[in-house]
């Protein structure tokens, strides 16, 4: 091979490398500008040093309906059929984005997180604090 092609091969390449770290860049950069997301919790559990039981949703004083916004960093609560302002409002301090899943953590009386599966849009809620632990299961769905 000449030289004129080695450094054809070496352009190519390069330019090549420059694409992926833009695309890297992008795909860092996707949670600030996806689509907001409806979730709706299916179950609810409570543990403390002592076992877990199932929990109401009603009692935990949580709303069955949730809206996640990556562009506001912000969790809302969400009436089924709209009309009302949000009531409980939970800012996003942290967003991740792996190939399978979104993770969402944050603080707000207890530390918590939540992971969504992005093939299947259902999730795990986890909040604790020095007593006391929640594990919340459900599905999110993009609005």
């Amino acid at each position: 091979m000449n030289n004129a092609g080695k450094y054809t091969i070496i352009g190519i390449a390069l330019c090549f490398l420059a694409l992926c770290s833009v695309v890297s860049q992008v795909e860092a950069a996707e949670p600030e500008t996806a689509a907001p997301l409806l979730c709706a919790f299916t179950k609810s559990m409570v543990c403390d040093s002592d076992g877990c039981a199932s929990a109401d949703l009603e009692v935990l004083d949580l709303p069955p309906f949730f809206k996640v916004d990556f562009n506001n960093k912000l969790i809302t609560d969400v009436e089924a059929l709209g009309g009302r302002l949000a009531k409980k409002k939970t800012p996003i301090e942290i967003i991740v984005r792996s190939d399978d899943n979104i993770i969402l953590q944050g603080v707000q009386l207890r530390a918590w997180s939540i992971l969504i599966s992005k093939k299947t849009g259902k999730f795990t809620l986890t909040a604790s604090d020095d007593e006391e632990a929640g594990v919340f299961f459900g599905a999110c769905t993009s609005i």
